[in-house]
């Protein structure tokens, strides 16, 4: 009896280190250098040590490309890939009584395979084939044999598929929905390090771009929190669990989410290294790390947030506090200070005095307040377009505005802050003031953490070099920036990562396709300063002044600005900004200039 039986193309592994020294792969005692490809199984070395699946070898020798189906001499054959699930096929057609060429379907199980369960491909087959035991990762998703009529002749088909994600690690405890897994991922496309609102949100453009599985999402955190919210929180306008959503709900579907933390970051070799010992590698990369609050740069400051009187709306462990102390206030001084470094939400201490101060005046106490806010700064707010209203806020609520001071320290036992005078150049002069408290609300000093501050990608002051137009880095082109953890001259804001989300898409695509990035950032920023319980001034703006969206004076107070706030931001944030549809309000502007020019 004649069986036909097809080549069968067997790939072991999708993503292994090619040597110890990531500089080649040594196979039968021959050296591959990278981009080389070798064997009769499509293999081939990549940079840093990496050998991929490049697609299928026919048994003539001719190779085959990934995503193509040919007809040879009455063989079809198709060599597919689904995310990271390789399948190949051959099959007679066309003869013998065969279905013709153009009507063979696709291998069985191509459509289901990425279809996740628990981290899991529910298309689990035979690990052999005709006793013979495949490769680690390959399973016989379907075979057969069908005699052909008329003949003593039968076909053979088997159909095999390889799916690396097999091979790989669940982390325990994640009980996560599936779209997103969590797995010990070796090589990604695209890596973005954080999963804040820049993370996400450039994860989830990326993931809609590129194939399953490109996306990688180091973040090591089980909680997102909308911070935006926090002043709202720290006022007892909204609650804490309103502000926060679990992040294995939030990873882009098709993304990969590492659930760990990044130590060291080696971009010669295009390798990051997580704190849980993985060594990562990656073509292109996005850096949304945000920035570290440094409680610890105030001495006594950590162990005061543990005491009463003492609290900040910068973290989610403290900001409850903020509400309740304010209701429990007797009298005596409210201070709030604004420190010597960059911040994120600069005019967050801002809105916690204002606040207050509304809080105070409704429960009758106003008058036994002394509120005074401490600021590194030479004015109350940057912004020339907004400062003659902040001004006008702080004298009608009596406020102490005091400029150039910096807080160092917080006895919390004598219930005592001590802050250090400025120069016009923000410099220490030497003098101190002492200040007596019986409220303390802390704006921390901030820093980009720890692996990107020491690494090769940040200037001098620790926070990533980029190119404040693109958004590129200034030393490695594959890699961009997104967020607080960059040194472009905007206020840190959630607002104005959907401009960096905007530019970052199409110049990062652009670097992928071997283009020159050509989008320009235009410095966008955004801060609804909470003057009240129920009033916002709605600033809008770059480093060169005001950018208001709306046709309407954005200086004054407003309550419709304050409902925005309230209700409108937090379902743009979490529906358009960290999926990457928000790319900020730049078309409204333009047509509300039209409103105006009317």
């Amino acid at each position: 009896m004649l069986i036909l039986k097809p080549y069968l193309c067997l790939i072991k592994v999708s993503f292994i280190l090619c040597s110890s020294l990531l500089q080649h792969y040594s196979k039968n005692g021959k050296k591959y250098q990278p981009d080389e490809s070798f064997g009769n199984l499509r293999y081939k070395c990549q940079k840093y040590g990496v050998y991929t699946i490049e697609g299928c070898k026919r048994k003539d020798g001719t190779e085959m490309k990934l995503g193509e189906s040919v007809v040879v001499d009455n063989v079809k054959h198709q060599c597919l890939g689904l995310g990271s699930s390789v399948f190949y096929k051959e099959t007679t057609c066309g003869v013998m009584g065969q279905p013709e060429c153009d009507k063979i379907p696709l291998p069985k199980g191509f459509e289901e395979a990425m279809k996740k369960n628990g981290g899991k491909t529910e298309t689990q087959g035979k690990t052999s084939v005709d006793g013979v035991d495949l490769p680690k990762g390959w399973s016989l998703v379907d075979g057969g044999k069908k005699q052909i009529t008329g003949t003593n002749a039968s076909v053979v088909t088997h159909i095999l598929m390889f799916n690396p994600t097999q091979m790989r690690v669940k982390r325990d405890g994640f009980k996560g929905p599936g779209v997103g897994s969590v797995i010990g991922a070796k090589h990604f496309k695209l890596l973005v390090v954080g999963g804040g609102a820049g993370g996400l949100g450039a994860a989830s453009k990326f993931a809609r771009k590129l194939p399953n599985g490109s996306v990688g999402i180091i973040e090591p955190r089980v909680d997102h929190y909308y911070q935006p919210g926090f002043t709202l929180v720290g006022g007892g306008l909204m609650t804490l669990d309103a502000n926060k959503r679990k992040q294995e709900d939030l990873i882009p579907r098709g993304a990969t989410w590492i659930q760990d933390k990044v130590e060291l970051f080696n971009p010669t070799q295009n390798t990051v290294k997580t704190k849980g010992g993985e060594e990562i590698t990656y073509d292109f990369m996005v850096i949304a790390m945000g920035v570290q609050l440094r409680y610890d740069m105030i001495k006594g400051a950590k162990e005061a947030l543990e005491t009463p009187g003492v609290c900040s709306n910068y973290s989610p462990f403290y900001v409850e506090k903020h509400y309740k102390e304010a209701m429990n206030f007797k009298g005596g001084n409210a201070v709030y200070t604004f420190p010597n470094t960059p911040i994120k939400c600069a005019g967050a201490p801002q809105k916690a005095c204002y606040i207050t101060d509304s809080i105070l005046r409704q429960r009758g106490v106003r008058d036994k307040a002394h509120m005074i806010y401490a600021t590194s700064l030479k004015r109350l707010f940057g912004i020339e377009s907004y400062l003659k209203s902040l001004e006008k806020v702080a004298r009608e609520k009596g406020i102490d505005v005091r400029t150039r001071r910096n807080l160092i320290e917080v006895d919390s036992n004598n219930r005592m802050a001590t802050f250090e005078l400025l120069d016009e150049d923000a410099k220490p002069t030497g003098g101190i003031e002492k200040i007596e408290y019986s409220l303390l609300h802390i704006g921390p000093p901030c820093s980009t953490p720890k692996a990107l501050r020491t690494s090769e990608f940040v200037d001098k002051n620790g926070f990533m070099d980029v190119d404040v137009g693109s958004l590129q880095s200034k030393n490695f082109s594959n890699v961009f920036g997104v967020g607080d953890c960059m040194n472009t001259p905007n206020a840190k804001t959630a607002a104005a990562v959907s401009s960096h989300l905007k530019t970052i898409e199409r110049n990062l695509w652009q670097v992928m396709q071997g283009k020159t990035p050509c989008m320009q950032y235009d410095g966008y920023a955004s801060c609804p300063l909470v003057v009240s319980t129920n009033r916002v001034i709605l600033a809008e703006f770059n480093s060169q002044g005001a950018m208001e969206t709306t046709p309407f004076d954005q200086s004054k107070p407003t309550y419709w600005a304050y409902l925005m706030k309230r209700y409108f931001m937090p379902a743009l944030y979490w529906n358009g900004l960290i999926k990457g549809y928000w790319n900020g309000p730049a078309t409204i502007r333009n047509c509300s200039r039209l409103v105006k020019s009317k």
